[in-house]
């Protein structure tokens, strides 16, 4: 009897997404528990939602981090495996933001 075995590979993000409601960078002061989100180039159609999951820091200007959720075709939605920060009216994954910080 043979088994069969999936390989789980996660998804990586090449899709730039944005909040759907107007809102610049996402802070410790200045947050929402759960955001629609939507694909820059479609950026009228809701396709899922970031929820908070923490922060960077416990300062006031200190950002959000999120998970993203998506709609699928489907109807399903799929979390995406990176976390992200959303900082200049889109999200960006949290550790590239990191390496981009540390280079300065």
């Amino acid at each position: 009897m043979s088994v069969l075995k999936k390989k789980v590979v996660p998804i990586q993000t090449s899709q730039t997404y944005i909040p759907a409601v107007a809102m610049h960078q996402a802070t410790v002061s200045s947050s929402m528990r759960y955001l629609p989100i939507a694909r820059a180039d479609e950026p009228n159609q809701i396709c899922g939602v970031a929820q908070r999951i923490g922060y960077t820091g416990m300062h006031d200007d200190d950002l959000a981090i999120y998970r993203l959720k998506v709609k699928e075709k489907t109807a399903l939605r799929r979390t995406l495996a990176d976390i992200f920060v959303m900082k200049d009216g889109m999200f960006t994954v949290y550790e590239n933001r990191c390496r981009d910080q540390a280079g300065m």
